[in-house]
């Protein structure tokens, strides 16, 4: 039965002692080492002084910091460290654990407590043999104080009153010395440290886990103010149900104690944690204790008077969040109702997706006018394992405010994992959710790290005498304790005034306000006051305070007067306690003023002023709940009214100079702008213009103006030009008049192009000989027959501009028999914004090249050069003897001049076979032009087998205007003319083409 509860009793908590069959400890949370993973908000500092901090440090692995006190003796100001596994000089005694007293006004100076000096009780056992006259006997020991952990609790009652210490983990022997049971002891004193006293309720003969033989009495302990009654919280009562004491110290006699309750209670800790306040309205102290595993695992805390009865109980929420490990009790809200603060250390956010835990959670319950509990609120940790709320302490009111304040422990937080103690303040509504200080292990501890820091903390006391509660933090794990003083809060009282409250820019004064060069200008007197008071704060203190003119606006409108073109002032003047400081300025409004709308805003910035902010004294601090900084406007006189509030009425009118823009054209467009305030004066008014990107501007004229545009070239014609126009001014318009301050003007754009196609040959005229014999197989290309060259022209008379359009042409390179025609002897050359795709079946049979000679007639030849030649050539044929002559034909059928030609007709090239060489020219501008030319070879061999008079000839060079007809400039050809034209012309190789189109 012993080996199988210990060995449970391990899985769930583990206890601070050891047995014989397991290692058993019961307050789990020193013992994890946690690293931080979230990041510190950090609040400003408020009165908790750090530069001067205190620290004392204990033997290295004594646990020094464990627990710690306040306790003032007869003038005397002390810190309690408790040091559960500090070595001391009792006898046979192995780190039995101590309680220091140490000085606040000097590090590493404590003094052991000598609560217990003496080693193991033993009683003389007398040994009676039968039969023998002579005795024997011998010592035996009673209980074992190794080990014990004293110091593991400490508290004081307060000043001039009890202190208490305990020992959980103190083991008693029974009588017959067959049991050892870890019942645990406290010990009291008073007055002068002289006058101790045990109270160890739990030695009785209620031997075993079962009854109270593992109770561990004195794992929390607290004193009543009037330092007559003890509260010993037990938790290994009754299989761990917990148990609580009440001990009245005047009579020892007197002893209350919870009783044993139903088997679902077991493991809840009764006991764990304790603190003493007025929950009944009877002005007498009751007692609130921790028991972080009962509520079904959620925890809970308990409301008991004196004797022990139970007034209330206040479950937690959540499962495993530990809901009463620590406690502490003060009046938040200030309705003089004493309110109690809970931890949950363990809380974790089970809603949160960054997989943090154990973040912690502080739990603040509001006694009522009725003494109940019905309201709470809380506050979160923001570290993940920081374990915030594993310690609380009251500060009672450290900032003078009326309200109740509260310092909470989170050890394993910050960034290093060190530890932070946070400081919150109380108001009429409850606690501050936001630390008024956040302090952490490195702001105290800069050479070396400290770990743990906050496991501990002790407030509530004013131990250095200035009339501020202070606050001390233990750090177990590296055996120290630092102790902060409070800085005294000064409190101030500031106002700021201008005169008049309106500057009247027709009245200026000719003596006052007149600069050094002799201008007048406006003025106005700018008046700050300041007084300060406060508690225990010197009688005079030094200020500084920067006066700022015109805040709001960039460039300040408004300059002091003795100091010109400065808007900004800082001042220090030393002050007296409770005497008031004025200072008058005039300050001048410059002249010709563009923005007198907005109001002219003056602000004050004050702060403490130290003339040795290196010196490591207490100083005072500005009351960081209060503003520290004073705004006042003040406006330029309008002629807007009695409420000298401008409302105007703003509208706009927009006129085009035409119907619609013709793209290319030079003709600049004009917007005509019209702008009508119907209403009160409008100030900084504005004109917002949205104008399209592919329109420049160029000027705007005056009042009445006109805005001169030149669209681009580039301009597409897919949507029409939208011009949209905006006006407003800094006073707000009426919503019901905010229609007309819009005006939108949508012109059509127009594209009219006029492309022309032209082209030449050269040699205009070739001599066909039928007697010529050329070799069958040739391998040059002067053996195919004579070359033929074409140059076409694609020119754009504009206005507008062509951006895209495709050139497709159709050369005759084989007949149907698949002979050779005109041969292509290179890939077609392009001068000017054009290209063409790689042509295949260029030079199939590899014919070497000849040399390039000059050529007749330059290929760079103009669109007028090019039509001058074309009008001098006949259109005939000339057949002389055997020779026939092909020439150039150009007359254009009626219907390639029909406008309503498509691009959509077939393709063919009659009795030949045709490549399809396509091009493309882009951004052609008005009187710009492109140049194809192609340069083949005419088979004689091939003419010999057709016979002339079978031949007829032609290259054709069809323009696709993509750009015009994907736009819908062309319309389509109706039903009826298509019916009406041929599909063929018998004089041309079968392909229809299309307007302008140019034809060899």
């Amino acid at each position: 039965m012993d080996r199988i509860f210990c060995s449970n009793l391990f899985e769930v908590l583990s206890f601070w002692f050891s047995c014989s069959q397991c290692k058993i400890n019961l307050r789990t949370l020193w013992l994890f080492t946690l690293i931080l993973l979230c990041s510190p908000l950090r609040s400003l500092c408020f009165n908790v002084d750090t530069r001067t901090s205190l620290v004392h440090q204990g033997t290295n692995g004594s646990m020094f910091g464990f627990s710690i006190a306040m306790h003032r003796d007869r003038d005397f100001s002390w810190l309690l460290v408790g040091a559960p596994k500090a070595q001391t000089e009792q006898p046979h005694v192995v780190e039995g654990g101590a309680v220091y007293r140490c000085s606040i006004d000097s590090p590493n100076m404590c003094q052991m407590i000598p609560f217990d000096t003496s080693g193991r009780n033993s009683i003389f056992v007398l040994i009676i043999c039968p039969g023998q006259i002579n005795l024997r006997g011998k010592k035996e020991n009673m209980d074992d104080k190794s080990n014990q952990w004293f110091g593991a609790t400490v508290h004081s009652s307060g000043e001039n009153g009890a202190i208490v210490a305990c020992a959980p983990r103190y083991v008693s022997f029974s009588s017959n010395l067959k049991r050892r049971d870890p019942v645990g002891t406290c010990w009291v004193v008073r007055g002068n440290f002289q006058n101790f006293q045990e109270y160890a309720p739990c030695r009785t003969v209620a031997w075993g886990y079962h009854r109270q033989g593992y109770c561990q009495a004195g794992f929390s302990a607290a004193v009543t103010k009037d330092g007559r009654q003890l509260f010993i919280g037990a938790v290994g009562s009754w299989y761990w149900q917990g148990q609580l004491y009440s001990q009245d110290l005047l009579s020892k006699e007197t002893l209350y104690n919870t009783p044993e309750g139903p088997a679902e209670d077991d493991d809840s800790y009764l006991g764990y944690s304790i603190a003493i306040g007025e929950f009944t309205g009877d002005k007498n102290p009751d007692v609130v204790v921790g028991v972080p595993r009962g509520h079904r695992l959620s925890g809970k805390i308990g409301i008991f008077n004196t004797t022990l009865y139970s007034l209330h109980n206040i479950s937690g929420e959540q499962l495993g969040s530990y809901f009463g490990y620590s406690l502490c009790v003060t009046d938040i809200n200030g309705d003089r109702l004493d309110d109690i603060i809970v931890g949950a250390p363990l809380y974790t956010d089970l809603s949160a997706k960054d997989k943090s835990y154990e973040k912690g959670r502080i739990y603040v319950a509001y006694q009522t006018r009725k003494h109940n509990f019905r309201t709470r609120s809380h506050i979160d940790g923001v570290y993940s394992k920081g374990r915030f709320g594993l310690s609380l302490a009251s500060l009672s009111d450290i900032n003078k405010d009326g309200y109740g304040d509260i310092a909470v422990g989170c050890p394993y937080g910050g960034d290093d994992g060190l530890g932070v103690v946070y400081v919150f303040h109380g108001s009429s509504t409850g606690i501050v959710t936001k630390a008024a200080q956040t302090i952490f292990s490195a702001d105290v501890h800069r050479s070396v790290p400290v770990s743990t820091f906050g496991f501990s903390v002790a407030g509530g006391m004013d131990l250095d005498n200035n009339q501020y509660t202070d606050l001390a933090i233990g750090a177990y794990d590296s055996d120290r304790v630092t102790f902060l003083r409070s800085r005294p809060i000064v409190q101030t009282t500031a106002n700021l005034k201008i005169n008049p409250e309106k500057i009247n820019l027709d009245e200026k004064s000719t003596t006052s306000c007149k600069l050094h060069d002799g201008t007048i200008v406006s003025c106005v007197v700018v008046s700050f006051c300041l007084e300060f008071t406060g508690v225990a704060i010197p009688p005079t203190i030094g200020f500084m305070y920067q006066m700022r003119l015109d805040i709001e606006n960039k460039a300040s409108r408004v300059f002091f007067l003795t100091d010109e073109n400065q808007n900004e002032q800082n001042v220090s003047v030393s002050l007296r306690k409770d005497s008031k400081y004025c200072k008058s300025i005039y300050v001048y409004l410059q002249n010709n003023v563009r923005d007198k709308l907005t109001p002219i805003t003056v602000e004050v910035t004050y702060h403490l002023y130290d003339p040795y902010p290196d010196l490591l004294e207490l100083k005072p601090i500005l009351n960081q709940n209060q503003p520290n900084n004073l705004t006042k406007q003040v406006n330029i006189q309008k002629n807007c009214g009695k409420d000298n509030i401008c409302i105007p009425d703003i509208k706009i009118q927009v006129f085009p100079n035409m119907k619609e823009f013709l793209i290319g054209s030079q003709k600049r467009l004009e917007l005509n702008v019209i702008l009508i305030n119907a209403g009160e004066d409008a100030f900084e008014s504005m004109l917002y213009a949205n104008i399209p990107v592919d329109v420049d501007y160029v000027n705007i004229g005056k009042l009445s103006f006109k805005i001169l545009l030149a669209p681009s070239k580039y301009l597409s014609a897919s949507h029409d030009l939208e011009f949209q126009f905006e006006v407003n001014s800094t006073n707000t318009e009426r919503n019901t008049t905010l229609g007309d301050n819009k005006s939108k003007v949508q012109l059509p754009v127009r594209v009219e192009v006029n492309i022309t196609i032209h082209g030449i040959s050269e040699p205009q005229i070739i001599a066909y000989n039928k007697s010529d014999v050329l070799p069958v197989d040739k391998s040059t290309e002067s053996e195919a027959g004579p070359e033929v060259i074409h140059v076409y022209a694609v020119g754009n008379r504009g206005p507008s501009m062509v951006r895209e359009a495709e050139v497709d042409i159709l050369w005759p390179t084989y007949t149907l028999q698949e002979r050779p025609l005109l041969y292509l002897m290179d890939q077609p050359e392009v001068q000017g914004k054009g290209k063409c795709e790689e042509v295949s079946g260029v030079n199939p049979k590899n014919l070497k090249k000849e040399q390039k000679r000059p050529r007749s007639s330059s290929y760079s030849i103009s669109i007028a050069d090019l039509e001058e030649k074309l009008e001098l050539q006949e259109e005939e044929d000339v057949l002389e003897d055997e020779m026939t002559y092909l020439r150039k034909r150009r007359s254009v059928p009626p219907n390639l001049t029909d406008k309503n030609s498509g691009f959509q007709d077939e393709m063919s090239c009659g009795p030949t076979l045709c490549t399809k060489i396509r091009c493309a020219v882009f951004n052609l501008t008005k009187d710009e032009q492109v140049i194809f030319t192609i340069r083949s070879r005419l088979w004689k061999n091939t003419l010999d087998e057709l016979g002339l008079d079978d031949v007829q000839i032609s290259s054709k060079l069809v323009l696709l205007a993509l750009v015009l007809w994907q736009l819908g400039f062309f319309r389509r050809r109706r039903v009826e003319d298509q019916m009406q034209e041929p599909l063929h012309h018998p004089y041309r190789n079968g392909y229809l083409l299309g307007r302008g189109d140019e034809y060899l």
